[in-house]
C-alpha cells in the first residue's frame, strides 16, 4: 500500500499542472471543474503509458528472443583480430598458454548467459504469473492518483498529519519547495529521455540501419539514460553489440560500430 501511494504521488505531482491548466479552461462560459480535469489527466497518463509500453515492449522480447538464438562464436569472430591481440596480450601477461585460453569462446560463453533463451521465457513467465498482482497494483494506483489530481492537498494533509501540529507551516513550505523541484526533475527527466531515443533513433535511420534496431537501441540509449553514470555507458555497449549483430546495410562493420557509436555520442553529448 504504502508503495502505492507514493507511486501515485510522484504521479500526481506529474500531472498536477495539466489539471491546473485544464481547471482555468472554460467551455461555454463555465471552468472545466477539478475532477474532469483530474480523471482526464489520469486517463491520459495510463494512455501515454499503455502506448509506449504497446509499441516497445513487443519490441525489447523480440529482439531478445532474436539475440538468444545467435552464434556468439561466429558474431565474435568478426571483431577477431582485436580480440586475437587482447588474448595474446592477456596470456604474456598471466603467463597463459595460448591453447589452454581462448577468450573468443569465453566471451560467448559470457553472451550467451545474457542472452539465454530460458531466461528470457523465464522473464515472460513472471510476468504473466504476476498478472493479478499487476492488475490489482494498476487499479490501486489509478484510484489513488485520481484522488490526489483532485484534491490538491490531499497528499499534505496525508504528510501533515503524522507530524506536530506546531511544524505544519514547516512541513507544508517543505513540501512545497519538494514538489517543485520534483515537477522540474521528472519533467526533465522525462523530456530527455524522449529527446535521446527520438535523437538516436532519427541518427541511425538516417545512417540506414533498420527501423526496428534504430528504434530499439534508441529506446535502450534514452532509458538507461535516467541512470547516473553508468546508464550511459551501458546505453552506448548494447547499442554497440546491436550494431555488431546487425551492421547496417552497405557498410562494413567498422563503419556500422563508428556510425552507432558516433551517433550515441553526440545524443549523449
Amino acid at each position: 500500500i504504502v508503495i502505492y501511494i507514493l507511486i501515485s504521488a510522484v504521479l500526481g505531482i506529474i500531472g498536477r499542472p495539466l489539471v491546473r491548466r485544464m481547471s482555468i479552461v472554460k467551455i461555454r462560459g463555465r471552468y472545466i471543474p477539478r475532477g474532469v480535469a483530474a480523471l482526464l489527466t489520469t486517463v491520459l497518463m495510463w494512455v501515454v503509458f499503455a502506448t509506449f509500453f504497446s509499441i516497445f515492449i513487443p519490441l525489447i522480447f523480440n529482439k531478445l528472443s532474436e539475440f538468444s538464438h545467435l552464434d556468439m562464436v561466429q558474431v565474435i569472430s568478426s571483431i577477431n583480430d582485436p580480440i586475437i591481440a587482447l588474448q595474446e596480450h592477456l596470456s604474456e601477461t598471466f603467463s597463459i598458454p595460448m591453447r589452454e585460453f581462448s577468450l573468443t569462446e569465453t566471451l560467448a560463453a559470457s553472451i550467451r548467459e545474457w542472452l539465454n533463451i530460458d531466461v528470457v521465457n523465464s522473464v515472460v513467465g513472471s510476468f504473466v504469473s504476476t498478472a493479478t498482482d499487476f492488475v490489482i497494483a494498476l487499479f490501486s494506483i489509478t484510484f489513488i492518483t485520481f484522488f490526489f489530481l483532485k484534491e490538491d492537498g490531499l497528499f499534505y494533509s496525508m504528510v501533515t498529519t503524522a507530524f506536530p501540529k506546531r511544524y505544519e507551516d514547516n512541513i507544508t513550505r517543505a513540501l512545497d519547495s519538494v514538489t517543485v523541484l520534483l515537477v522540474r526533475y521528472f519533467t526533465g527527466i522525462l523530456a530527455e529521455s524522449f529527446i535521446m531515443m527520438v535523437v538516436v533513433s532519427l541518427g541511425l535511420l538516417l545512417f540506414g540501419a533498420n527501423a526496428e534496431n534504430a528504434f530499439f537501441t534508441g529506446l535502450i540509449v534514452g532509458v538507461l539514460n535516467v541512470i547516473p553514470y553508468v546508464g550511459p555507458m551501458i546505453g552506448f555497449a548494447i547499442g554497440l553489440f546491436v550494431g555488431l549483430v546487425s551492421p547496417i546495410e552497405g557498410m562494413t562493420l567498422a563503419q556500422t560500430l563508428l556510425a552507432t557509436g558516433g551517433t550515441i555520442l553526440t545524443a549523449q553529448g
